[in-house]
């Protein structure tokens, strides 16, 4: 009935929605589904006219709110679409359309304002614009008619508002404020593509200062445009670079750069005059480690940060120190000690890889560093494997160790994921490694999704090497707790089950992989 009111009275079926949902929660309009559908519809139609327009898009977003429909175009995608600054759906201009996010913003509920905010990254979105053809009202809501702007001006002074709304969400120091700063990180390519970037520079430069000069997401999309856009105007490379560089630590300060240049710097390279790609990041990183070995700088008051959270080239950088630093043995005994004291959610095992790495097999510090680790469960569990993967291929010791700590029920099968990747084995004869996984599966069976993975990936493409391990593989494919039908291993499965299915003539065990099946 209601929605079929819409296109008669636009007006009198605003009235109707605002009675009927005003006096629900957020949390009360979340158990809504029935009506819910031709609800959203109806609003959606009457956002098209200015005079509905307010009402029908703060009930838009009230529903939002309170989302319980994941398509495209539920509450939250038709109220987020209603800002784009083409195709919006509406007749309403741009800039008048912000008091709806205004209002919201200046709400008591989080989920409210998490909704706005998300609207304003479509309001600054500048590359592709969509929508439904979906002509009602008589006619009235055709595409063609959706208000548009007419001169640049009305495009940058509605991205100029959107950023200022974003930009005092993110000052604030409300639950909503880093969710801000993630929107406008994520959508600051409009203001360093246009003329925004000069008005806005001692803005942003503030901005920055208020972050202590740490936003990863900006800074990495600057460095993507100065690397691979040749053909930028001097002026505009210039402030391209100026605004990297208020998103560069002061090199007084150890800890920022720190995070900078190792736990935080993105992921950039560069192509070289060869036509390779070079990892400019991982260099940089690198280069800052043979720094910190030359100039003897002490690095135990920053192992909690370099043992904490995302971690970006901190496996590169350790590895240098790994390689030159003389006190490399202090540094794994301290970060080894500090490790179980660390919040288990958060740790992060990329510095200890990195040095194990760094010293490279044969090192005696090496063997005894995860021979420390083996024997003691507060470290095993999270650490032996990873560490003892660092470096390819392992040797003949790494694997027994490992099987003890299986043996001794200090690991998981969930750590032997950390073998899948490259050929850890190589190297090592068939036999040995048959001996070693076979006491691992027998001591626990949930091992065999890793053991298999392992193997599948040592054989790929090796037939030789796959047959070694046939009778091994016959064994495998039959344990229970392999999930066949899984997209990752399914295809392994099934390229291992047919190179040893033509290999044997086994008809009990060739029945039994059928029933399996």
């Amino acid at each position: 009935m209601f929605r079929a009111l819409t296109p008669l009275n636009p007006s009198a079926a605003t009235k109707v929605a605002v009675q009927a949902i005003d006096r629900y929660s957020v949390s009360e309009l979340r158990a809504w589904r029935s009506s819910r559908r031709d609800l959203v519809d109806a609003l959606e139609l009457l956002t098209w006219e200015p005079e509905t327009f307010p009402d029908a898009a703060r009930l838009l977003l009230k529903l939002a709110a309170a989302e319980n429909e994941a398509w495209s175009n539920n509450a939250t995608g038709a109220f987020k679409h209603l800002f784009s600054l083409f195709l919006s759906g509406t007749k309403v201009p741009a800039i008048d359309r912000l008091q709806v996010i205004r209002d919201a913003l200046a709400s008591p509920e989080v989920q409210i304002q998490q909704v706005a905010i998300d609207a304003l990254g479509f309001a600054v979105n500048y590359r592709s614009f969509t929508r439904t053809y979906d002509v009602t009202l008589g006619g009235k809501r055709d595409p063609s008619q959706d208000w548009r702007p007419k001169t640049r001006k009305e495009e940058l002074d509605y991205w100029r508002e959107s950023y200022r709304l974003l930009r005092v969400k993110a000052l604030t120091n409300t639950p909503a404020s880093e969710h801000a700063k993630m929107v406008l990180g994520n959508n600051i390519d409009v203001f360093l593509h246009s003329s925004l970037i000069y008005e806005l520079d001692a803005d942003f430069r503030e901005l920055t200062e208020r972050f202590n000069h740490f936003w990863p997401a900006v800074k990495d999309r600057i460095r993507q445009i100065l690397d691979f856009h040749d053909d930028l105007h001097p002026d505009h490379r210039s402030a391209l670079e100026k605004w990297k560089g208020y998103l560069t630590p002061q090199s007084e300060a150890f800890d920022l750069k720190l995070r900078d240049v190792v736990s935080h710097p993105g992921w950039h390279s560069k192509k070289t005059k060869d036509g390779e790609y070079l990892d400019i990041s991982r260099t940089e990183a690198e280069e800052f480690a043979a720094d910190v070995v030359d100039h003897d700088v002490d690095l135990l008051p920053y192992l909690n940060q370099l043992l904490l959270g995302e971690q970006q080239q901190t496996f590169s950088f350790a590895a240098v120190l790994g390689k030159r630093m003389t006190k490399i043995d202090r540094l794994l005994k301290e970060a080894l000690k500090l490790w179980p004291l660390l919040e288990p959610r958060k740790r992060n095992w990329s510095l200890l890889a990195g040095m194990i790495s760094g010293l490279g097999r044969e090192h005696e510090l090496r063997t005894v560093t995860l021979d420390q680790i083996a024997r003691d469960p507060k470290l095993c569990t999270d650490l032996l494997i990873p560490l003892t993967t660092s470096i390819f291929p392992i040797t003949e010791a790494d694997l027994v160790r490992i099987g003890t700590a299986f043996r001794s029920e200090r690991v998981t099968p969930d750590a032997l994921v950390y073998f899948v990747r490259g050929r850890p084995l190589q190297g090592l004869s068939s036999e040995f490694v048959i001996k070693q996984f076979a006491g691992i599966l027998e001591t626990d069976p949930n091992t065999a999704k890793g053991l298999f993975e392992i193997l599948a990936l040592h054989c790929h493409g090796e037939p030789d090497e796959a047959h070694k391990y046939k009778e091994f593989f016959m064994r495998l494919l039959l344990e229970p707790c392999l999930p066949i039908f899984n997209t990752q291993i399914g295809w392994q499965w099934s390229e291992i089950a047919t190179a040893v299915v033509s290999a044997t003539d086994n008809k009990k065990w060739l029945e039994r992989l059928a029933r399996h099946i």
